[in-house]
């Protein structure tokens, strides 16, 4: 079993829950290839194109946050929510 010291990429089966290798260590072998994610980039990147996508829409439409009271995203993570609402000014919740 790796150390706290020891890069993901060559920790075995016990911390990784299979007995499956990186992409670099299945050396193309993708039966032995296990995916990997880094979930602080995956949620940056929601949340940027997220932000992104309803900012457009807004200029395009010639409205402001002010102007919507509701946004019906295909979204269950409610962190990627809160800070989409936070970064473009749309209230998670509608006060009306």
């Amino acid at each position: 079993m790796g150390s706290p010291a020891t890069p993901a990429s060559s920790r075995r089966s016990s911390e990784r829950g299979a007995e499956r290798a990186s992409l670099a260590e299945a050396k193309g072998d993708l039966n032995q290839f296990y995916l990997q994610m880094d979930g602080v980039a995956v949620f940056k990147h929601a949340v940027i194109g997220f932000a992104e996508q309803i900012e457009e829409t807004l200029k395009r439409e010639c409205l402001r946050p002010e102007d919507i009271a509701w946004v019906v995203p295909h979204q269950a993570n409610a962190r990627i929510l809160k800070a989409v609402s936070k970064r473009v000014g749309i209230p998670l919740r509608s006060s009306s």
